[in-house]
């Protein structure tokens, strides 16, 4: 299980920081902004450390927008009403197998 958890952990990390790297060079003006912070906050004469987080607010901003941009995870954990529920009109009886589509939570289109 160990083994599987840490795949698993693996290859969203992976997937996310692919994608993150694949949008920030399609995109010059963004790579431009990260860039002029990582200088101005860490400068070059050290490494960046999760100290500096708070201290990086366009780079953390990116990193949260990449996140939900990406959708590698598309479904939620399923789940079941706890009650009967009308939501749009649309009536769930209790105890209705659910699973929320993440994907649209992520976007407004």
């Amino acid at each position: 299980m160990c083994i599987d958890l840490w795949f698993g952990g693996l290859a969203t990390t992976t997937n996310t920081t692919t994608w993150a790297i694949s949008f920030v060079l399609q995109n010059l003006e963004v790579q431009d902004k990260i860039h002029q912070e990582l200088d101005r906050i860490i400068g070059s004469d050290r490494l960046i450390t999760t100290a500096d987080k708070n201290d990086l607010p366009y780079l953390n901003a990116y990193i949260n927008e990449s996140q939900r941009f990406t959708n590698l995870v598309p479904l939620n954990v399923p789940h079941a009403t706890t009650r009967d529920t009308v939501i749009n009109c649309y009536s769930i009886p209790k105890g209705t197998g659910v699973v929320a589509l993440i994907s649209t939570v992520m976007n407004d289109e």
